[in-house]
């Protein structure tokens, strides 16, 4: 009795945890792909976007006279720390590793670092939009590259370590 069926969108609504209430709310069909930490990093990753996005555009518009892609270094940098941060705790939960997550993390942000480098002064000079709606742009594009390298390497533990902390947490 103590195992709750994923296929009853009830006994996961009845659950106090507020992602796996979200599950329950989609379609079955779709629900039965959807792990919660799908949703976690999905509403992280907003939180991320919309973090980044400020510090960009608050850089941008309170030094004006900097050049816009000093600004996208300088709110990148920042970003990553926040990101990191709320991923590590809210989404992945990995424990120990803290160093060589972050230097792992930090490569997975370098190569969308790498992309932003080269589109925003293409959507820019190029395409001529507005510096902020070319950054959007940009940042919309990075996410899914996110994910794959953040659950695939940032936060990628071994299987026997993995195995280690479950038991970990339920002592």
């Amino acid at each position: 009795s103590g195992a709750r069926s994923t296929s009853d969108p009830l006994s996961i609504v009845e659950s106090t945890k507020p992602v796996s209430r979200a599950v329950a709310l989609l379609p079955v069909s779709i629900r039965s792909r959807v792990q919660p930490k799908h949703l976690k990093f999905a509403l992280i990753g907003i939180y991320n976007t919309l973090f980044g996005y400020g510090a960009f555009a608050g850089l941008h518009e309170g030094f004006p006279h900097i050049n816009y892609m000093f600004v996208l270094i300088v709110s990148r940098e920042i970003s990553v720390v926040s990101s990191f941060i709320a991923y590590r705790l809210f989404v992945f939960k990995v424990k120990g590793a803290v160093v060589s997550d972050f230097m792992r993390f930090w490569l997975v942000y370098s190569g969308a670092m790498v992309a932003n480098l080269i589109a925003l002064p293409f959507f820019v000079e190029i395409i001529g939009l507005n510096v902020l709606l070319a950054q959007a742009i940009t940042m919309i594009l990075t996410v899914i590259s996110s994910w794959i390298g953040h659950n695939h390497f940032s936060f990628k533990r071994a299987a026997t370590e993995a195995e280690s902390e479950s038991a970990l947490e339920i002592v």
